[in-house]
């Protein structure tokens, strides 16, 4: 971390692998300061959801919402929290390991077999979707369930996440060599 002198303002955080290679580089490109803005009254940001505490992780999970309280690459989960839309509850779940976060949102369902602006890819030999351009997303659906995992993290770590959720089964070597050849073919069209 970077920090200015004088206001203790973080300015840059790096994360570096295991290797030293630095895997995410963030940095404050612009700051303006001035006289604070007076926030109206109810204007405040509120957390996502409600707080789901440890008893309803524990209904969730009886239920069969697949839960984890750990992930890989030694990331523990910091917040869960639920909300309600017209398709179901969604449970949001933070996890970290103290400089990376990644979410992990869970829905009952199923996802169409083409999504727009998704493209389907492999990560570690199963079928996703990630969001483009930016691919900090990406979705897939198994077992009645829908899961997004988001994050501005490594996409190593991204991988590893998704490895360790379920899935409804591999993708084999030329559907692999396909969806990549699809990818960069779409990278390459105007």
């Amino acid at each position: 971390l970077w920090l200015d002198v004088a206001t203790g303002l973080p300015l840059r955080r790096q994360l570096l692998g295991q290797d030293g290679r630095v895997l995410v580089d963030v940095s404050l490109a612009k700051l303006m300061l001035g006289r604070p803005a007076t926030a109206a009254v109810g204007s405040q940001d509120r957390p996502w959801g409600k707080a789901v505490g440890r008893t309803a992780l524990a209904r969730l999970r009886a239920q069969g919402w697949p839960l984890p309280a750990v992930m890989p690459g030694g990331l523990v989960l910091l917040d869960a929290r639920e909300d309600t839309t017209a398709a179901g509850p969604v449970v949001g779940l933070d996890y970290t390991d103290g400089l990376t976060e990644v979410t992990v949102f869970l829905q009952r369902g199923h996802l169409r077999s083409r999504l727009a602006g998704w493209t389907r890819v492999a990560m570690r030999g199963h079928h996703v979707y990630a969001d483009e351009p930016a691919g900090d997303s990406v979705a897939w659906s198994a077992h009645g369930f829908v899961y997004t995992v988001a994050t501005t993290s490594s996409s190593q770590v991204q991988a590893q996440v998704v490895a360790a959720l379920p899935h409804g089964g591999t993708a084999g070597f030329l559907t692999r060599v396909g969806d990549g050849l699809h990818r960069l073919l779409a990278w390459l069209s105007p």
